[in-house]
């Protein structure tokens, strides 16, 4: 996903793009956990890990959709959003909250 963006913007650039994307991506995950804590003092996504760095990879795939390789009935917009969809009905154990922390990022 990144050779794309390195190649149209240069090393350096892209290795600040991806701090960048590292640290929107944790911030906006702590932000959404907090929030059903603050409205119905839920802890159940405050004490939730996250682990990984698939967040990154959503915010590169909202970045910058993968050309070519979509069928034509599928819109390149709605492609991260369908494969958070998807990823998560397959295996439901993983972190919904921090691929779409990686969307919102």
């Amino acid at each position: 996903l990144t050779r794309g963006l390195e190649s149209r913007m240069g090393t350096l650039a892209t290795f600040y793009l991806i701090f960048l994307c590292a640290f929107a991506c944790s911030f906006i995950h702590v932000v959404l956990a907090y929030l059903p804590y603050l409205v119905a003092s839920r802890t159940k996504y405050i004490l939730q890990p996250s682990v990984g760095y698939s967040a990154c990879l959503f915010a590169y795939l909202v970045l910058t959709p993968p050309s070519g390789s979509l069928p034509s009935q599928v819109p390149q917009g709605l492609y991260p959003y369908l494969l958070l969809v998807g990823i998560q009905v397959i295996l439901p154990n993983i972190s919904f909250l921090g691929h779409v922390s990686g969307c919102v990022a």
